[in-house]
């Protein structure tokens, strides 16, 4: 059988839909609102591992990054890149061994990407 993204989503939404009632479920639901999110889209981006880390703010810890802007899904992290925690949408920096610090006063522009992707960490944690 063929399926369609469409159909792909369709099951996303019901999964999520039960997965919300199922405690064991439930840790999985960012993920699988992110992979809803690339198939609505119409892109699905990649996943890099980066060390395990925590975010200095919140402390959700994390082994993966990914592009927050749709023309690069395939962008991995630098030294120096800034992210955004999906947890508490703090403004975080890749350290030399790519794991995360706190950006400093100063250190980052504020631009309409970064903004957005703030938002949409916000966005998210409202859904949890």
């Amino acid at each position: 059988m063929n399926y369609t993204r469409q159909d792909y989503c369709q099951a996303l939404r019901a999964f999520l839909e039960l997965g919300d009632g199922i405690p064991e479920l439930r840790q999985y639901s960012p993920a699988l609102k992110a992979l809803l999110q690339g198939l609505e889209d119409g892109y699905l981006r990649r996943d890099t591992l980066v060390p395990e880390c925590a975010c200095p703010w919140c402390g959700y810890r994390f082994d993966a990054a990914m592009a927050a802007d749709p023309a690069y899904p395939d962008a991995t992290p630098s030294p120096g890149d800034v992210s955004v925690c999906t947890s508490c949408a703090q403004i975080l920096v890749f350290a030399d061994d790519l794991t995360v610090r706190a950006a400093m006063p100063g250190e980052v522009e504020f631009t309409p990407e970064l903004r957005r992707a703030q938002q949409a960490a916000r966005t998210q944690r409202t859904d949890r």
